[in-house]
């Protein structure tokens, strides 16, 4: 593989499975994290800018969310961008603060989540075979060219759907416990 070596298929690989535990960790599955609010923007000093740049978020275990803003003019946009948010949670101000309790999801609402958390994990293992596929198409053109025996092209392709296989087990494990969690 000349130009593309197997240490670029493995971060290919590792980056999807990031992507997919980012993305899972936002999905509200009954407990207040962090991660929640992520995708959250405040309007602030005439742009629009990511809930954590004007403020500071810290989870309350179950469900509660606090969010302390730095400049406390910024509390009624922070207010208004978490009311505008799909967190199904209506936000209260305590003076610099804002609470947030998330109610317990209904069971349709876990029914939704467990399928996105499906679908993440869908697309995680075709970006994971994707790009495999990519690996043995520049093995394959490396082979055509007479850059490597076939005997290397055969070895790598099995290396290769063993990282593969790892792969699409861990997005396996990483569904199974997003949707445990969705469970609780």
């Amino acid at each position: 593989m000349a130009t593309h070596g197997m240490g670029a298929t493995r971060r290919r690989m590792e980056g999807a499975l990031e992507d997919a535990r980012v993305r899972m960790a936002g999905l509200r599955a009954g407990r207040a994290t962090v991660e929640l609010v992520a995708g959250v923007r405040v309007q602030a000093w005439g742009s629009e800018l990511p809930l954590a740049q004007v403020a500071q978020v810290s989870a309350q275990p179950p469900r509660a969310l606090v969010i302390t803003a730095h400049d406390p003019s910024l509390v009624p946009a922070i207010e208004r961008a978490l009311g505008d948010s799909d967190l199904g949670a209506r936000p209260r101000v305590d003076g610099v603060r804002v609470r947030l309790e998330l109610p317990a999801p209904t069971a349709e609402r876990r029914d939704v989540l467990a399928k996105q958390a499906r679908e993440l994990a869908e697309d995680a293992k075709v970006a994971v075979r994707l790009a495999r596929r990519d690996a043995i198409n520049e093995l394959r053109r490396s082979r055509a060219a007479d850059e490597i025996s076939e005997g290397k092209l055969n070895g790598r392709s099995k290396d290769l759907q063993v990282m593969t296989d790892e792969h699409v087990a861990r997005a396996d494990e990483l569904l199974a416990t997003t949707l445990r969690a969705i469970a609780e």
